[in-house]
C-alpha cells in the first residue's frame, strides 16, 4: 500500500497538472483578431481589432454561432469586415456590438443567416456598410440598429428573408441608403431609416417582396423607391401601413403600380405618393 503522504502529494501533483492543462486550454480558446471560427464561440470581453490589420472574425464551418455577449467587436474602416462568412450555413451572430468598420458583417452566399440583438456603428456615412447579405437563403435579421453607414443594410438576390425590427440612423440626406436590395423575396417588417437620400431603394423582379409596417423619415431625395418594372406578375412589390414624412422629393415612388394600402405620407417636396397606394396623413 502506498504511504498516504506520496498518495497526497500525488494527489497533488495531479491536480496541479490538470490546472496547468486547464490555463492552456483557456488560453487556446482566448478569441483574437482575425480567427477563423470552426465552433460555437462567447466572448468574455470586448474585441478591439483597430490595429490588427485584419478583419475581425472569419466563419469558418456550418452551423457556428457567434455570441457577442454585449461585448464590443471594434475595428478600423479601410475595407474591413467585422463579421465576415464567405459561404457557410446556419451561421447565428447575436447579442453585441460593432464599432468601426467599413462593412459591420458580410455573408455571402450563406442559407439560414441569423443576426439578431446587435448594434453596428461605422466611421463614416458615404464609405460603409452595415451588413450586407448576397445570394442568400432564408436569413433571418431581427432587432438591429445600424448607424452612420452609407448603406444600412444591402440586400441582393435575398430568397424567403424575414427583417423585423430594424433601425438605420445618422445617414447622409444626399447620398446614403437605408436599405438597398436588388431581387428580394420575402418580408422587411417593421423597419425605419432616418435621414438617408433613399430611405428604401428596391430594385429587380420581386414578386414576393412585402414590405409592412416600416418607415422613412426625412429622406433627402425619396422615402420608399421602387424601381419595378413589367409585366406585373414578376415585378409585383406589396407596400402595407408604411409612412413617409418629409422627404425631399417623393415620399413614395414607384415605376409602376403596386399592391397594397394602408401607406401614409406627409410633407414631400415633389409628390406624396406615385404609383403607390396611400393617402396623406
Amino acid at each position: 500500500m502506498r504511504p498516504r503522504r506520496l498518495r497526497a502529494l500525488a494527489g497533488g501533483a495531479i491536480f496541479a497538472s490538470a490546472l496547468a492543462l486547464a490555463g492552456a486550454s483557456s488560453a487556446q480558446a482566448a478569441i483574437q483578431c482575425g480567427d477563423v471560427i470552426k465552433k460555437s464561440v462567447k466572448l468574455k470581453r470586448n474585441l478591439n481589432c483597430t490595429g490588427s490589420g485584419t478583419d475581425g472574425l472569419i466563419i469558418g464551418r456550418d452551423g457556428v454561432t457567434i455570441n457577442l455577449n454585449g461585448k464590443t467587436l471594434r475595428g478600423p474602416s479601410g475595407n474591413r469586415t467585422g463579421i465576415d462568412n464567405p459561404g457557410y450555413d446556419g451561421v447565428t451572430v447575436k447579442n453585441g456590438k460593432l464599432r468601426g468598420w467599413s462593412k459591420g458583417i458580410d455573408f455571402y452566399s450563406p442559407a439560414r443567416t441569423t443576426l439578431r440583438k446587435l448594434e453596428i456603428r461605422l466611421d463614416g456615412t458615404n464609405s460603409d456598410t452595415g451588413i450586407e447579405l448576397e445570394y442568400a437563403v432564408r436569413p433571418v435579421i431581427r432587432n438591429v440598429t445600424i448607424d452612420n453607414a452609407a448603406y444600412g443594410l444591402y440586400l441582393y438576390e435575398t430568397y424567403a428573408q424575414k427583417v423585423r425590427n430594424v433601425k438605420v440612423t445618422g445617414s447622409d440626406p444626399t447620398t446614403t441608403y437605408g436599405i438597398y436590395g436588388g431581387y428580394m423575396h420575402g418580408v422587411l417588417e417593421k423597419v425605419r431609416a432616418h435621414r438617408a437620400s433613399y430611405g428604401f431603394y428596391v430594385y429587380g423582379d420581386s414578386p414576393r417582396l412585402l414590405i409592412k409596417d416600416s418607415a422613412a423619415n426625412k429622406a433627402g431625395s425619396i422615402g420608399f423607391y421602387l424601381s419595378n418594372s413589367t409585366p406585373l406578375a414578376d415585378y409585383r412589390y406589396t407596400l402595407k401601413n408604411n409612412t413617409a414624412n418629409n422627404a425631399g422629393v417623393y415620399g413614395f415612388y414607384a415605376s409602376y403600380d403596386v399592391d397594397g394600402g394602408g401607406n401614409k405620407a406627409k410633407g414631400a417636396g415633389t409628390k406624396n405618393c406615385e404609383n403607390v397606394p396611400c393617402k396623406r396623413k
